[in-house]
C-alpha cells in the first residue's frame, strides 16, 4: 500500500497529515499541479513557475465551477527548486518553493511534489500538497 503525504498550505499553519518533520533535507522536485475551482463562478488563474531561478512558464487558465486543469510539463520531474506563484487576485495568490518544503518535509519513498492550488468556496485559495513520484506523464 502506497503511503502519502498530505499537507495544507495558506495563510494560516501548514498541516501534516502524516509524514514527519526533516531532519536532514533532500532536494525535492516537482511532479504536478493541479488547478480546482469549488468556487460557484468562472475563474481565471495565472501561474507561473521558476526552474532554478529561471521562468519555464507563464500562462493563464479559465476553470469553470466543479472543474480542474492538471499541468504536467516535460521541465517537471527534476530535484532541483521550482517556485510556483499561482493567483486568482493581486490580494489572493499563493508562492510556493520546492525548496523551502524540502528543508520542512521528509516524503521518504517520494521524490517530488504535487502541488494542488483550489479555488474554495469563499473564492478564497489554498494549497495542498502531496509526495510524488518524478516521473509524471507529460502533456508538454
Amino acid at each position: 500500500m502506497e503511503r502519502r503525504r498530505f499537507l495544507t498550505l495558506g495563510s494560516g499553519p501548514l498541516f501534516l497529515l502524516s509524514g514527519c518533520m526533516n531532519e536532514n533535507p533532500t532536494e525535492y522536485g516537482l511532479a504536478k499541479i493541479h488547478l480546482s475551482n469549488r468556487y460557484s463562478e468562472r475563474r481565471t488563474v495565472s501561474v507561473t513557475v521558476t526552474k532554478e531561478g529561471q521562468p519555464v512558464y507563464d500562462g493563464s487558465h479559465t476553470i469553470e465551477p466543479g472543474d480542474q486543469i492538471q499541468l504536467v510539463k516535460s521541465w517537471m520531474g527534476n530535484t532541483v527548486d521550482y517556485t510556483v506563484t499561482v493567483s486568482i487576485s493581486e490580494e489572493n495568490q499563493e508562492t510556493v518553493s520546492t525548496a523551502d518544503l524540502s528543508n520542512q518535509y521528509d516524503l521518504s519513498e517520494d521524490d517530488c511534489f504535487t502541488l494542488e492550488f483550489v479555488i474554495q468556496t469563499t473564492g478564497d485559495l489554498t494549497t495542498f500538497l502531496t509526495g510524488s513520484s518524478c516521473n509524471p506523464q507529460t502533456d508538454s
